[in-house]
């Protein structure tokens, strides 16, 4: 690619899940962003469509199954590559979830998974765009 360049638009997948007054978080175990907290997610594999990639990005990072998942929004956030002092391009399709069956653990590139109020967010600790993204949701769900 050209310096000059921009990089292509990676297309990828977020699921917030909701329990009560809660929303499940993962620690990512895995650069881009280790040790940071987000929601489960990541890309859209070839093949896949949003749904297809967000359910199984889910099941994958966190043991849950969707019952439910909706829609909600694209979202894309301003993600510096590390270390590069440039930012990536990423477009995700931003899902919900409050009905799922199994009992969220850390699994795939997820090292733990918190349930956390919307409200008490672990802001500095968290992937660019996350805050933004539950806060989005959350006051759509009130």
């Amino acid at each position: 690619m050209h310096p000059g360049n921009p990089a292509p638009l990676q297309k990828g997948v977020s699921i917030a899940v909701f329990s009560r007054d809660q929303v499940l978080l993962i620690r990512r175990s895995r650069e881009p962003y280790a040790g940071l907290w987000s929601l489960p997610g990541g890309r859209i594999e070839p093949g896949e469509n949003a749904r297809q990639a967000a359910l199984r990005e889910l099941a994958e990072e966190t043991g849950l199954c969707a019952i439910e998942l909706a829609f909600v929004l694209e979202f894309e956030p301003k993600m510096p590559e590390p270390g590069a002092g440039v930012q990536k391009s990423y477009m995700l399709s931003v899902f919900a979830c409050s009905k799922f069956t199994g009992k969220a653990r850390a699994g795939d590139d997820a090292s733990a998974v918190r349930w956390t109020k919307p409200g008490r967010l672990p802001e500095g600790d968290m992937t660019p765009g996350t805050a933004e993204i539950i806060t989005r949701i959350w006051s759509m769900r009130q």
